[in-house]
C-alpha cells in the first residue's frame, strides 16, 4: 500500500508532457500565416491541457487555459451554470471555443467544424485556415445569453476573420444552446464590417450589431462604413429571432434606389419628382456611378458625388415610405 501511495505521489504531471509536445509547434504558430498542421496539432493539446488544469484551477478557467502559452493565447470563460463553462481560446489568427465541466472538455467547435467543413458553411469555417482579401480564419470570444424556457444555458460567440488585406472584411455571430450533451447552434451568420464600423452591444437577450451593407448603384471604399446598418437579434426563452437590419442613413439608401431605377429605365416616381429624374439621367455616364465620394445629409439636403457623378445637391421631404427628392442642382 505504501509503495502504491509513493508511486501515485511521483506520477509524472501530464502537463509536463503536454508542454514537451507543444513547444516544437510554437515556431509554426508564431508565423504571420500559422502552419495549418501546427494548429491542428495544437488544438487537441489545448484540450488535454485544459483537462489537466481543471484538477487544480476549476475556478479561474481563462487563466488556466492561457497558461499553456501566455504570450500567444487570448482566453475568456463564461459560467453557464454551476460547474459548467464555455471557454474561448485564440491565437492571433485562429481560434476555438469549447464547453467544460469541472473534470473535462465535453464539446468543442473544432470537432463539429470538421463534420461541416465539406459543406463550406459557417460552422465549417471554424476549421478553415487561410488568409486572403477580406476574409480569413476565425478568432472569437464568448458572452452570456438568456437561457431557454427549460433552463438550458446559452451563449453567444462574436467572431472576426483575420484577412491579409481589405478594409471591408467578414465577421460572424452565433448563438448556442447546451442541451446536456452538446452545444447546438440556434443562430449563426456571417456579415461584413469595415475598420471604421461601430462597436457591437451584446446583452443576454439582445444583440445589437453594426454591419456594412451594400448599395445597388454604387459602392464605398474598403475602409468606409457606408452603408452603415444596425442589425438586431433577440434571444428569448423560446428561441432566437432575427429582427432585421436598418440603415443608419436611410436617405442615402433611398437615393441609391432612385439611381438604380434611373439607370435601368424603371419607374422612379415614388422616389423623386419628374424634374429630378430628368436631371439625373444625363449625369450618369455609361461607366455607372462607381465609388462613393461625398455624402452628407443635413436639414433635408443630401450632398452627393461619386467617381461617376459630379457633385450635386438634392432637397427632399419625408414621406411615410422614405425620402422623396424634390429638387436637384449641381454644386
Amino acid at each position: 500500500m505504501i509503495a502504491l501511495l509513493l508511486l501515485a505521489c511521483h506520477r509524472p504531471d501530464e502537463r509536463v508532457q503536454i508542454r514537451a509536445e507543444y513547444q516544437p509547434l510554437r515556431p509554426g504558430l508564431l508565423k504571420d500565416h500559422p502552419d495549418e498542421a501546427a494548429l491542428n496539432r495544437a488544438w487537441p493539446l489545448l484540450t488535454r491541457w485544459t483537462n489537466a488544469q481543471l484538477k487544480e484551477h476549476p475556478k479561474d478557467l481563462a487563466r488556466a487555459v492561457k497558461e499553456l502559452d501566455p504570450t500567444l493565447l487570448t482566453t475568456k470563460a463564461v459560467q453557464l451554470r454551476d460547474g459548467l463553462y464555455v471557454v474561448s481560446a485564440s491565437y492571433p489568427r485562429s481560434g476555438t471555443f469549447f464547453v467544460v465541466n469541472g473534470e473535462r472538455v465535453l464539446w468543442d467547435i473544432k470537432t463539429l467544424g470538421r463534420a461541416h467543413y465539406a459543406k463550406r458553411d459557417d460552422i465549417g469555417k471554424w476549421v478553415w485556415v487561410d488568409y486572403g482579401y477580406g476574409d480569413g480564419a476565425l478568432v472569437g470570444t464568448v458572452a452570456p445569453a438568456r437561457p431557454n424556457r427549460n433552463g438550458n444555458p446559452r451563449f453567444v460567440v462574436p467572431a472576426t476573420s483575420t484577412p491579409d488585406m481589405g478594409g471591408t472584411y467578414a465577421q460572424q455571430i452565433s448563438v448556442w444552446e447546451w442541451n446536456g450533451r452538446e452545444a447546438v447552434p440556434l443562430f449563426i451568420k456571417s456579415y461584413l464590417v469595415s475598420f471604421e464600423t461601430g462597436a457591437d452591444v451584446l446583452t443576454p437577450d439582445l444583440l445589437t450589431i453594426h454591419t456594412k451593407g451594400e448599395f445597388k448603384s454604387f459602392y464605398s471604399c474598403g475602409q468606409c462604413i457606408e452603408p452603415e446598418m444596425i442589425w438586431k437579434i433577440a434571444i428569448t426563452p423560446d428561441g432566437v429571432r432575427d429582427l432585421g437590419a436598418t440603415d443608419v442613413q436611410p436617405v442615402l439608401r433611398r437615393f441609391d434606389e432612385l439611381l438604380d431605377r434611373v439607370m435601368h429605365d424603371r419607374d422612379a416616381l415614388q422616389f423623386a419628382a419628374p424634374a429630378v429624374i430628368a436631371a439625373l439621367k444625363p449625369r450618369i455616364t455609361d461607366a455607372g456611378v462607381n465609388m462613393l465620394s461625398e455624402r452628407s445629409v443635413e436639414n433635408h439636403l443630401l450632398r452627393f458625388s461619386s467617381d461617376g457623378v459630379s457633385p450635386i445637391e438634392l432637397t427632399f421631404v419625408d414621406h411615410p415610405d422614405g425620402a422623396y427628392f424634390t429638387t436637384l442642382r449641381s454644386r
